[in-house]
């Protein structure tokens, strides 16, 4: 509807430039505060995503230790590891492999037992 009623204006001859620059420029504001929403909202995905290159220095299987975590990797993902602890599946995001020391436990420690 407003491009029809700016293409009219423009029929009858009045200047409508002034117009179409504001609309342009709303246009410009509006899509670059969608993608700095867009942009805040994924960092955190982004970088697990990013980061999931340091996950091929753990296998499954293998028992580690990672912050307060200690336990058998259970699976892989693209952005996280589960690994099972005493108390149940902990999940871990890939971005936390990059920024802590990661323990690799040369066999299961005794403290739990996983049902795999």
């Amino acid at each position: 509807i407003g491009v029809a009623i700016v293409m009219a204006l423009q029929h009858v001859g009045i200047d409508i430039t002034f117009v179409t620059r504001l609309l342009l420029i709303l246009v410009a504001v509006v899509g670059g505060g969608l993608m700095l929403a867009f942009a805040i909202g994924a960092r955190c995905h982004v970088a697990n995503l990013l980061a999931h290159r340091e996950l091929s220095r753990i296998a499954v299987g293998e028992y580690i230790r990672i912050d307060e975590v200690q336990g058998k990797v259970v699976e892989i993902h693209n952005t996280a590891v589960d690994i099972a602890t005493a108390e149940g599946i902990a999940t871990i995001p890939a971005a936390r492999f990059a920024e802590v020391n990661v323990l690799r436990l040369s066999e299961d420690p005794g403290e739990y037992r996983s049902d795999e």
